[in-house]
């Protein structure tokens, strides 16, 4: 190095160093709350440590704002390792014992009385000496510092008890959770090399389903809301029927009591039928201590090397067996699925399945023990003549489950889109088309703000409210391109984004996304999902009709100082006459030009200016922003500013030292 310039690069060297140990973020010392448990007898508090390197707990200290528990003594917590605390040692708990559990006077935990978690709602805080390092909060409680929690409280579900399922701070990082649900976290970077054949429902009728399990050699395991089509029980009979090497062992777990569902009563009989072949079906829910609200999932595994994927349900109309030339005159549904070969995907999944078929839960019931007495049906198949056209590639494939983590992939991905976000879902939680709520339609609402192309198809007849009301909210407060569709009827839950499509069974509700066992698998390849948003396309200009304005904002910022009058303005793309309604925090005022202004104190703002043309059509722009002092502002205490504080005279040091030496280096000697 040139001896000049090391002076310089010392300094700076421990000018960093000494900023980042000023900025310490208590993330990065790997602990952090893991699970939370609220109910009196067993109540107690789990933190992990998330660190690759053991970690002495001694100094840390949680509190619930009221009570505290404090490691007094040396306590190691290895790598990747779990501890609980608990007020009360319960035998036969489902949370504790788990992981190693302590309690007041274990290996130097000490634990006050007033520590104890109010049902109603609490918020608890983890400290390193006086260094807050993480927060939760549930129930009527919150956590006012956002950078340890931000947006609504956790809710929790009687029975079940917090786990965090991501490092974030919001609800949407942690889920209700008991014993026997999987925690098959998101991750993205599980990728398990594929072959993938996507098809079309209503256009397949099913018929690569029937294909491949036609294939089967060893074994078909299936997870089904409803698996009602009789000629697939009858191929599912023939498989168990076959004799010798040819025999294929068929298990099937569904779920036990489906919404709107009427012909059990028949659809018992083909059951039956497969049973008496040697088949195993099993049902999942209708009991007390159910897992899951529904088992909503629709996939199937064969051999331990095939995982067959769908939105839709097996029944009659989706598995006709028959190619569908015209989707738009058929009464079966709009679905997606896909074949996937994949050895590591399907293992993946077997543990999955055999995890929700434990038949040492409670919630799992045999066919022979929930229906008495049956008699079974005739059953014979017939395989479909027609073949479906469709393409087969290599691809990655990332698994997406409900309700471990599917809510923080899909927002994953949409917010990593660079060009486009089309979604088709049957259904939508009402909240969920404001989108200031936190769901996929906010972080679609926030990718077409950055120039995403965002399209979204909602079925018109939305269980989940006014489907119409939605999409016109979602039309008029965003930039995304919405609309409704009605022939055929929209079951899809699907969702592209740029090079990866996503075949699920997850609606984007807040049943499916938080509380339904679902599943998705996204699928990394270009020729797949442009085969989905060439399906989605058409759908998408049949019946796209919304004509309104769009609206930027040009001047306004998302912090000003305190004492300044405030300026906003807006623009309109197309040509008119326009009306100006400005919606402050709840105070609204109307101009004719697009602009205003506003003193304000401090606080934090949202501004809605919606605007309005001589033909009625609207568009509506929202920007939140806030007053008062910040790390910018003078008289600021933010450690940026006491950083600031010492770094303009260093940093004037060495720019002074540094022109020194040059002009130094620069005479002659």
């Amino acid at each position: 190095m040139n001896p000049k310039f090391a002076a310089v690069a010392v300094v700076l060297l421990m000018l960093f160093s000494a900023v980042h140990f000023v900025t310490y973020d208590g993330a990065e010392k790997g602990v952090l709350l893991y699970e939370v448990n609220r109910t009196d007898a067993d109540e107690g508090v789990s933190i992990h440590n998330y660190s690759s390197s053991e970690i002495d707990l001694k100094g840390y200290v949680i509190s619930d704002g009221e009570g505290k528990v404090t490691f007094t003594k040396s306590f190691k917590l290895d790598a990747a390792d779990t501890i609980t605390i608990v007020r009360n040692i319960v035998e036969d708990s489902d949370f504790q014992g788990r992981y190693p559990t302590y309690t007041d006077g274990d290996k130097g935990v000490s634990i006050e009385s007033k520590f104890n978690l109010a049902t109603s709602g609490d918020d608890l805080y983890l400290y390193l000496g006086e260094t807050m390092i993480d927060a939760f909060c549930f129930g009527d409680k919150t956590v006012s510092d956002c950078s340890f929690w931000h947006g609504d409280s956790f809710k929790f579900k009687s029975g079940y008890f917090a786990l965090r399922i991501s490092s974030g701070n919001t609800a949407s990082d942690w889920m209700n959770y008991k014993n026997g649900i999987t925690t098959n976290f998101f991750d993205p970077s599980i990728q398990f090399d594929a072959t993938v054949t996507p098809f079309l429902f209503p256009e397949s009728g099913g018929i690569p389903i029937y294909n491949a399990i036609e294939a089967a050699k060893d074994t078909v395991y299936i997870t089904m809301y409803e698996l009602t089509n009789k000629n697939l029980y009858g191929l599912l009979c023939d498989l168990e029927e076959r004799k010798g090497d040819q025999h294929v062992d068929v298990v099937v777990l569904l779920e036990a009591d489906p919404l709107g569902y009427t012909s059990f009563s028949s659809d018992s009989r083909y059951m039956k039928a497969l049973i008496d072949a040697g088949g195993e079906i099993y049902f999942i829910g209708g009991s007390s201590s159910d897992r899951y609200t529904y088992v909503h999932a629709k996939y199937c595994i064969i051999d331990s090397e095939t995982v067959i994927v769908t939105s839709e349900n097996w029944t009659t109309g989706n598995l006709s067996g028959k190619l569908t030339a015209d989707p738009y005159s058929s009464p079966n549904n709009r679905g997606w699925g896909a074949v996937v070969a994949s050895k590591e995907y399907a293992s993946y999944m077997e543990k999955v399945f055999w995890t929700d078929l434990d038949t040492n839960m409670s919630d799992i019931i045999s066919f022979q023990d929930y229906v008495i007495t049956v008699e079974p049906a005739e059953t014979s198949y017939k395989a479909p003549t027609d073949e479906y056209e469709s393409i087969t590639v290599s691809a990655k494939v990332t698994p997406v489950m409900s309700p471990d983590s599917s809510g923080n992939a899909f927002n994953y991905y949409i917010d990593n889109a660079k060009t486009r976000v089309y979604s088709e879902q049957q259904s939508i939680t009402s909240s969920f088309a404001n989108i200031t709520t936190e769901s996929p339609i906010k972080h679609m609402a926030q990718a077409a703000d950055r120039g995403v192309s965002a399209k979204f198809i909602l079925n018109s007849s939305n269980d989940e409210g006014d489907a119409k009301t939605q999409v016109d909210k979602i039309n008029l407060t965003s930039r995304i391109q919405a609309c409704n569709m009605s022939d055929p009827y929209v079951h899809n839950k699907g969702l592209i984004c740029d090079d990866i499509s996503l075949v699920s069974s997850i609606n984007w509700t807040s049943t499916s996304i938080n509380n339904n066992r679902e599943m998705a698998v996204a699928i990394h390849s270009i020729e797949v999902s442009d085969f989905f948003a060439e399906s989605f396309s058409k759908d998408f200009d049949r019946n796209y009709t919304y004509s309104g304005l769009d609206v930027k904002l040009t001047q306004g910022e998302k912090h000003y100082s305190s004492g300044k009058d405030i300026i906003f303005s807006v623009s309109v793309s197309q040509k008119g006459t326009f009306t100006y309604q400005w919606d402050l925090n709840g105070t609204v005022k109307t101009t004719n030009i697009p602009r205003t202004s506003y003193s304000l104190d401090n606080g934090d703002y949202t501004l809605k200016v919606t605007v309005t043309d001589t033909n009625g059509a609207k568009g509506l722009i929202t920007h939140a922003f806030t007053v008062g002092d910040s790390p910018s502002d003078p008289g600021s205490t933010s450690i940026l500013d006491k950083i600031g504080a010492y770094l303009a005279p260093i940093i004037a040091v060495i720019l002074a030292a540094f022109v020194g030496i040059t002009r130094l280096g620069g005479k002659k000697r």
